[in-house]
């Protein structure tokens, strides 16, 4: 767990991210730090219905 992977911000996520309490941002910065050491941050849940239709 030594190199970083880059945050890819897509459409409007991070002006959305941004719109969050400073302290919301701390703890979402920090989980998304862990990801992209390849970590899991111990407050992470799998997404459900990811495959669900979008309709």
């Amino acid at each position: 767990m030594d190199e970083k992977k880059p945050v890819v911000w897509v459409s409007s996520s991070k002006k959305d991210f941004m719109k969050f309490p400073k302290d919301v941002r701390a703890e979402m910065g920090h989980a998304l730090y862990i990801a992209q050491k390849g970590g899991k941050h111990s407050d992470t849940k799998p997404l459900r219905d990811l495959e669900a239709p979008l309709c």
